[in-house]
């Protein structure tokens, strides 16, 4: 297959989603916890290679305002105070990484995704309320988002090339372009700077007929690569432990058979 017809094949997976407001943010917001019926749920396709901050905006204009303006005019008075900062997702009890692609997200937390038994849509719970710090980053909103992204691709950059000279040496709009066409899902803006910042090797480039002297390798000195690995919360358990001296004899024990398990030898067939 064509590099960039799989390219543009991987760029174009969606995943379709159901959101539901949480019942005690209803109760909150409505004063009950049953919302008008046609608001009740909201589904909308969110690319695999996306991520949750770049979906609140819309979320927020075409489901969340639209609620709570029709329920009176407390719940539009609070509609003001919500902002894309308050919104984060939760599924089957478990808070969503809003820092970690939509399809990472899916493919580690639905058990048969792996297996093709796709749970879709992917039913998820949205918060406006309490957000949980302790267990999130704070703060998922779009510049935040766009801000992250740009980190890790100073990243990757450095370990491809050993310095981070390619993507400081974008122009300001060259650089924007990249986050619009990511928040956009464009694939045309994102990759005509993708290509800038990780040139095609050409392995049939020939020396230069005039110097004698062979073109300069686009080859990279690494290729970077981030491994995401499930924790025990990611598999649904929270890990807590009861407070009091029952707890610390938990926790103790928690911790004992954590050190046993990394000792022992990696099953690496279990890898997927």
């Amino acid at each position: 297959m064509d590099p960039q017809a799989l390219m543009r094949k991987v760029w174009n997976g969606m995943i379709p989603i159901e959101l539901r407001l949480a019942a005690a943010d209803a109760i909150e917001l409505l004063a009950s916890a049953v919302l008008p019926e046609p608001f009740q749920t909201f589904y909308l396709l969110v690319p695999r290679v996306s991520y949750l901050p770049f979906i609140t905006a819309r979320v927020k204009e075409r489901w969340l305002d639209p609620m709570l303006a029709l329920s009176g005019t407390r719940a539009a008075a609070d509609s003001a105070t919500i902002k894309e900062s308050d919104i984060w997702f939760e599924y089957n009890g478990q808070p969503l990484k809003w820092h970690y692609p939509a399809g990472l997200l899916y493919d580690m937390l639905v058990g048969d995704a792996a297996r093709g038994e796709a749970e879709l849509p992917w039913s998820l719970t949205l918060h406006v309320r309490k957000f949980p710090a302790d267990k999130l980053i704070q703060g998922p909103s779009t510049q935040h988002m766009r801000d992250m992204f740009m980190a890790m691709v100073k990243e990757s950059d450095f370990i491809r090339n050993g310095s981070t000279k390619r993507v400081m040496d974008l122009a300001k709009s060259d650089q924007m372009q990249l986050l619009d066409g990511l928040e956009t899902h464009s694939f045309e803006k994102y990759f005509a700077i993708h290509a800038i910042v990780v040139p095609t090797h050409d392995a049939r480039a020939t020396p230069s007929a005039s110097s004698g002297t062979k073109p300069k390798s686009l080859l990279p000195k690494a290729i970077p690569v981030r491994f995401y690995m499930l924790s025990a919360a990611d598999d649904g358990k929270d890990g807590a432990a009861p407070g009091g001296a029952d707890g610390a004899l938990a926790v103790a024990a928690a911790a004992a058979a954590a050190a046993a398990a990394s000792r022992q030898a990696v099953d690496m067939t279990r890898f997927h």
